[in-house]
């Protein structure tokens, strides 16, 4: 499909809600058919409906990337905390990248694929939102906060890593999708 329409989940594509899940539901078959019966997953649901719903009920969102990924999850985290475009009140985002003294502390006592799970698991609460970044989908820091999260009861969201691009393109479609989020995110609270 193209940019614009919708995703395989029946959702505007540019906020595909897409979970790499681990949760106890039937397991029919891993990929779309799986996240539809997900019981951490509604159908209808955006990303923007996901986060805004989860702020609104007093909520906050983690985020978290490796490389660049890392820059953009701080990226994100400042345009949701300081603000996007306009002025409004600041809403709780933690970029999971920012802290080196936990990152390296954990990376040191419980090895670097724990970077990301240690500090859901430390910060995280059922409600919340995890969004988790990766260009490839094997990073496994990333997956194992991606399964702590849901272990708490938090829903998680990533964006769509289309097959064909290389991996600066894949960037630059998370920081797009991510701006847009922001946007209808700061929408919601004007």
């Amino acid at each position: 499909m193209s940019g614009e329409g919708v995703c395989e989940h029946k959702l505007p594509r540019k906020f595909c809600t897409a979970l790499h899940c681990e949760c106890d539901g039937p397991k029919l078959e891993a990929g779309p058919k799986h996240r539809l019966n997900c019981p951490l997953y509604r159908p209808g649901d955006s990303a923007a409906a996901i986060c805004v719903e989860a702020l609104k009920s007093g909520h906050k969102i983690l985020i978290c990337g490796n490389g660049g990924s890392a820059a953009e999850a701080s990226h994100f985290a400042a345009e949701l905390v300081v603000r996007y475009a306009r002025n409004r009140r600041a809403l709780p985002c933690i970029s999971l990248t920012a802290d080196q003294a936990v990152i390296t502390a954990c990376a040191n006592d419980f090895g670097y694929e724990t970077i990301f799970s240690r500090q859901v698991e430390a910060l995280g609460a059922p409600g919340d939102v995890l969004i988790a970044l990766s260009t490839s989908g094997k990073s496994r820091n990333v997956n194992l906060a991606i399964a702590q999260a849901h272990k708490q009861q938090m829903r998680v969201l990533e964006p769509e890593r289309p097959e064909l691009q290389n991996t600066g393109e894949r960037q630059e479609t998370h920081l797009r999708w991510l701006h847009e989020l922001a946007e209808r995110i700061e929408e919601a609270f004007l």
